[in-house]
């Protein structure tokens, strides 16, 4: 079965993104089916926690990097046509030589 075993970290992790410590352990750790009016609530196996552990990061990790794009972009929009601004996104070489790489690029 899986569980968490740093629960100081779940703490940290829950109170920089509000969440309640027993609700991200939950979604970690066990998987809810619901068939017409009825749940069943199942414990994932360590390779399905680990899993799950990944996709909340990578969907921070993407959400954060959209609010920060859209947050750069609103800040150097141009109003006039007197000024022209750019911002240029650098895309660093070397991810791809990693024997996992998890940094999808699309």
């Amino acid at each position: 079965a899986c569980y968490v075993t740093e629960t100081k970290v779940l703490q940290e992790i829950c109170q920089l993104i509000s969440v309640d410590s027993g609700i991200l352990e939950n979604a970690l750790c066990y998987r809810t089916v619901e068939a017409k009016k009825e749940k069943v609530v199942t414990g994932l196996n360590v390779s399905q926690g680990y899993y799950a552990r990944d996709a909340l990061a990578k969907n921070i990790y993407d959400r954060l990097f959209n609010w920060l794009i859209t947050r750069i972009n609103e800040s150097i929009q141009v109003t006039t046509g007197l000024r022209k601004k750019v911002m240029g996104v650098l895309d660093i070489y070397g991810f791809e030589i990693f024997e996992n790489n998890s940094f999808e690029q699309f």
